[in-house]
């Protein structure tokens, strides 16, 4: 009789496994297809199949197709137990429950699955990390792509969870990071993840930390600049003497009351060759579909600007928040500008206009249709910004972006105020860093709404 494995398994990308001798906790797997409006693929793809593990809860910490991969899901067994977040929105949640049995935790909520504790963090909305007890005592925390650093989420964990054994973090930016030929804001984004890593070990004091959820490669024609950037070997040097650090491979099995110490450098090498040599063999897989025309793109803005106002109060946004709200946007592969006004529902090509973004109208098909549209521009970096005036595109798409996740622009819905949270998402605040016009221009934006 074989002895039940306790400890951890990395199998791929942000997908890990949690097994005591009697239980055993799957974490966001994604094995197959691309990610983010085709932007992302797997490093190492096809690496596993739901319907070929052993496990007995799956956990799922957030509705990033890195994390909720559909293509993945299609593969799990019916009838499987399924751990997801407390939501307003709840669509996670409708979705699986056709097929599985879904287990909704709220933040903070402790809960056991026969012999693992465990407790879920909601964070920044709409992600999520949790804790894990094991039986034998020891304690895992993955945080996965959580920015700990918002809403007290560090010190939550630490007084939660007491002492950590095994920290599991994001340690690259998996985001927009500069316009093309842009080396200064790729720089800053990967301090910042640096420095969120190296906070948040001083804080946790976790016996060791686990680098994950970042093995993946950029894989679409229009964005597969940004695979000069590779920062696995930068983060292990940056932070190796912090902390110690284990860099899985898929497949990787370790028990975390065992794992030597002195060991680690030897096997840490050879992951990160692993990693280079499948990333500097990756070629641009994704293509742009077939170019939508003006008159096309001109019916996808009527109809998103009709559902856009059918969810949400128009004349409560013109009383509140601006009788025009509108963006120049140039699409790339058309080589033309256009005007849309999110308050009118005009939209038009405009001549020898200064743009705020471009993008493909593939892209540009994205934002008009899915909710979920601005963060897919701008985690697949399918987007090129106009820094001085690069907050025009959160503020256009602020209220459907958060439509996604439930919340509307009605009486009782989004505050007014609440526009001001786009001066902290990681794109602009690095924006604001290396183009003062760009900060001047958002803050006397900020003033005329009073969301300063």
């Amino acid at each position: 009789m074989s002895i039940p494995f306790v400890g951890v398994t990395f199998l791929n990308h942000s997908c890990i496994s949690i097994s005591s001798e009697t239980t055993e906790i799957l974490c966001d797997p994604w094995f197959e297809g691309s990610a983010f409006g085709n932007g992302w693929r797997l490093l190492c793809e096809e690496s596993h199949r739901l319907d070929k593990l052993n496990f007995d809860y799956l956990w799922i910490s957030h509705e990033h197709p890195d994390h909720f991969s559909i293509p993945t899901l299609r593969h799990l067994p019916d009838g499987s137990q399924v751990i997801y977040q407390k939501t307003q929105d709840q669509k996670v949640k409708r979705y699986l429950e056709s097929r599985h049995s879904v287990i909704e935790l709220a933040d903070l909520e402790r809960r056991r699955f026969r012999d693992i504790e465990v407790q879920l963090f909601r964070c920044d909305g709409y992600d999520s990390a949790m804790s894990f007890r094991l039986p034998t005592g020891q304690a895992i925390v993955n945080v996965n792509d959580c920015r700990v650093e918002l809403g007290d989420l560090t010190r939550k964990i630490r007084d939660e969870t007491g002492g950590i054994d095994l920290l599991a973090m994001q340690f690259s930016y998996a985001n927009w990071a500069g316009n093309r030929g842009d080396n200064e804001i790729p720089r800053l984004q990967h301090q910042q993840v640096i420095s969120r890593i190296r906070e948040t070990c001083t804080a946790l004091k976790p016996n060791f930390l686990l680098l994950f959820a970042s093995y993946v490669y950029f894989s679409h024609e229009e964005n597969f600049y940004w695979n000069e950037h590779s920062w696995l070997r930068e983060a292990y040097n940056e932070l190796k003497n912090d902390v110690s650090i284990i860099i899985p491979t898929p497949g990787y099995k370790f028990d975390i009351r065992d794992v030597e110490k002195e060991q680690l450098t030897y096997t840490t090498e050879s992951a990160i060759n692993f990693w280079e040599n499948i990333h500097n063999t990756r070629t641009p897989i994704d293509k742009m579909t077939a170019a939508k025309s003006k008159d096309d793109l001109v019916d996808q803005f009527g109809k998103f600007f009709k559902n856009h106002w059918a969810s949400n109060d128009l004349e409560l946004a013109k009383l509140t928040l601006a009788p025009d709200l509108d963006i120049h946007i140039h699409i790339s592969d058309l080589n033309f500008v256009m005007y849309f006004n999110l308050m009118t529902g005009e939209s038009r090509v405009v001549e020898d206009h200064v743009y705020d973004i471009s993008v493909s109208s593939e892209m540009l098909s994205i934002l008009f249709t899915s909710s979920f549209g601005r963060g897919t521009a701008t985690i697949s970096g399918r987007i090129q910004f106009n820094y001085p005036t690069a907050f025009k595109f959160f503020t256009f798409f602020f209220i459907f972006y958060a439509n996604n996740n439930g919340r509307y622009f009605k009486n009782g819905g989004i505050a007014p105020s609440e526009f001001g949270s786009i001066a902290h998402t990681a794109v602009l605040a690095n924006i604001f860093r290396v183009s003062p016009e760009g900060r001047q221009n958002y803050e006397e934006f900020a003033k005329s709404w009073n969301i300063l």
